[in-house]
């Protein structure tokens, strides 16, 4: 074996060990990974591999190679006789490359694991490989590939000690639903994140009181009624991360009416109650009518709608968005494809919206 791995190594170090393995009888293990190697080394170890008769194990985790390195490995992956293991997790391979290796695992006859694990291959490429997996007889060791789609994670890319990671840190006990799955034999499985039935780890000591006692006494009823009103009522800060809560946890309320409220005026009210919409599966009609809407408030909402498949009624009339809020929130509305009814104020910015039949401008 020869392990070269955690090094510094390039496209010019992997093109010299290419022309090395094309000579060499010896070498069953190569080991590559986290090193700096993208479509050009690949591309020339793909060539090599295509008369190499000695190696069986090539890892090649952690370096830099996409689509074309992807399919030049495919393409000798359809004649290469040896190789049973190859690594290729945390690259950047894409469905071009995902597709180019399920046409290769087709024909291939000595590979029994092929290791894709966190790169970018999306639904046309899981499909590719679900496909490929049928008709392949020599696979033996295949990872369950989950696609997930989180509404509260938080993307960690910044922290990571390699460049080429795209971590997202889920939020401890967050649930998930099982939306598809593509086939038994390829493993492929995706899930989306949804709202507990239950309240998992809620401290006793650290919840969290409304300033606002109309509002509080009206969510500790929210287990009796469907209802919630709260039109003009100011509320604070510590009130709006209160009512996201609410939205995250309760099953019952399906009317929200903040009309004349002030809650989507700030940066921190409008992501707390965003992000709460997101994920909320009961509520379908919302009221913001008369609100002076923030910047942020406004993207925020955009994003809420783009997400949200619940909300079938919506109130903005009389409502100021400040910025390029509004111009956010009618790429949201073109997009969604759940709301029946939307009223919004008249503004220039929003007659574009004159068209759609859930759109009526007053």
């Amino acid at each position: 074996p020869l392990h070269l791995h955690g090094n510094q190594i390039s496209d010019g170090g992997g093109e010299a060990l290419a022309e090395a393995l094309k000579v060499n009888k010896t070498l069953t293990t190569l080991d590559l990974a986290r090193n700096q190697i993208s479509d050009g080394g690949g591309e020339a170890l793909a060539e090599a591999l295509k008369v190499n008769t000695t190696l069986t194990t090539l890892d090649h985790s952690y370096n830099q190679i996409s689509d074309g390195g992807g399919e030049a490995l495919a393409e000798a992956l359809k004649v290469n006789k040896t190789l049973t293991s190859l690594d290729l997790s945390y690259n950047q391979i894409s469905d071009g490359g995902g597709e180019a290796l399920a046409e290769a695992l087709k024909v291939n006859k000595s590979l029994n694991t092929l290791n894709l694990e966190r790169n970018q291959i999306s639904d046309g490429g899981g499909e590719a490989l679900a496909e490929a997996l049928k008709v392949n007889r020599t696979l033996t060791a295949i990872r369950t590939l989950f696609g997930v789609q989180c509404h509260n994670g938080k993307n960690i890319h910044s922290h990571s000690h390699y460049e080429n990671e795209n971590e997202i840190l889920l939020i401890p006990a967050t649930h998930f639903e099982v939306k598809r799955k593509v086939d038994l034999v390829s493993n492929i499985i995706e899930l989306e994140e949804t709202t507990s039935s239950c309240v998992d780890g809620e401290s006793p000591f650290d919840k969290p009181q409304c300033e606002n006692q109309q509002m509080e006494a009206q969510l500790h009823a929210l287990d009796s009624t469907s209802d919630l009103k709260l039109q003009g009522t100011r509320t604070g800060e510590q009130d709006a991360q209160v009512l996201a809560v609410g939205l995250t946890l309760k099953k019952t309320l399906t009317t929200l009416n903040l009309e004349g409220n002030h809650i989507w005026g700030w940066g921190r009210r409008c992501e707390a109650l965003g992000e709460a919409l997101k994920v909320n599966k009961t509520l379908i009609s919302l009221d913001l009518g008369g609100n002076q809407i923030s910047f942020p408030g406004g993207e925020a909402l955009a994003d809420t709608l783009k997400v949200n498949r619940t909300i079938t009624s919506l109130n903005l009339r009389g409502i100021q968005i400040c910025g390029e809020g509004d111009e956010a929130l009618v790429e949201a509305l073109k997009v969604n494809k759940t709301l029946s009814t939307t009223i919004l104020c008249f503004s220039d910015v929003w007659t574009t919206l004159t068209s759609f039949e859930n759109i009526q401008i007053k």
